[in-house]
């Protein structure tokens, strides 16, 4: 970003004025072109604050949505934040913004008021190839993460269960974490001997006689690794990487993340 670079600050009634003003003061200390817009559905500039101060700004968003900014920045307060989350122009605004590769800046309550109701920043991964591209390449293990919908994806490709029996039959290691465990090994037989942990939510869809209640559960029968959701996705990665690497690397990385003993104690 340049130092001519323009930045576009929302403001509604309610908008915390610390924060606004705060940030357009220090935008326009660094020479930055801040332009103030108002999100009110009846296009009033004058703007009231959650504490009564009253802002003037420069212009109704509708007139300046289309501008060339850089940024944009929604201030906290949360009647100002619910102004903006219940308006449809700033919604569509800040999703142009993200689609362009804008910076989108939100403070205190503006965060979570308007940006996660409308989904706008949803969590992309970006894959390395598609699974049928690297399926036959050798590798040591394969791990399957949770969340439901995706572990349900993974149970009706054939391709995946079949990659996963055939690390199983290679005497290779499984790693299944939260839903995976019984939404994809257990109702193909992947797995007919060996113990594991799962989402305790969906203990029902392992088999009593395989449930284990811990954190982490490492079957050196079978060589399958598994754990119980995102609250133990440290302890499993660190298992993981004791197997693959060895307890002393696991060791110092639980050292870096400074992390307190869990079910596996790498503490030195």
């Amino acid at each position: 970003m340049t130092a001519n670079a323009s930045v576009l600050v929302c403001l509604a009634h309610g908008s915390e004025e610390t924060e606004a003003v705060t940030t357009i003061d220090l935008l326009v200390r660094a020479g930055l072109n801040v332009v103030t817009a108002s999100v009110e559905s009846d296009g009033s500039r004058e703007i009231v604050c959650s504490r009564g101060v009253r802002l003037l700004a420069d212009a109704p968003l509708v007139e300046v949505a289309d501008n060339d900014f850089s940024a944009i920045v929604l201030p906290g307060g949360l009647k100002g934040a619910e102004t903006f989350r219940d308006s449809p122009l700033l919604v569509e605004t800040v999703r142009q913004f993200h689609l362009s590769d804008k910076i989108v800046a939100a403070i205190c309550a503006a965060a979570g008021t308007v940006l996660v109701p409308h989904d706008l920043f949803p969590v992309r991964l970006l894959a390395d190839a598609p699974l049928v591209e690297v399926a036959d390449n050798d590798f040591s293990a394969i791990v399957l993460p949770g969340g439901l919908k995706g572990a349900e994806t993974f149970r009706d490709s054939p391709l995946l269960v079949e990659t996963v029996r055939q690390f199983h039959l290679s005497d290779k290691i499984v790693a299944a974490i939260c839903a995976a465990a019984g939404t994809v090994l257990v109702p193909h037989d992947l797995f007919p001997v060996g113990n594991m942990t799962g989402f305790p939510g969906l203990k029902e869809t392992i088999p009593a006689e395989k449930w284990m209640e811990r954190r982490v559960v490492w079957d050196p029968r079978v060589k399958l690794l598994t754990s119980q959701a995102p609250g133990t996705a440290m302890d499993f990665a660190l298992k993981l990487i004791d197997l693959l690497v060895g307890k002393e690397m696991a060791r110092d990385v639980a050292a870096q993340l400074v992390l307190a003993p869990g079910i596996y104690d790498y503490q030195a």
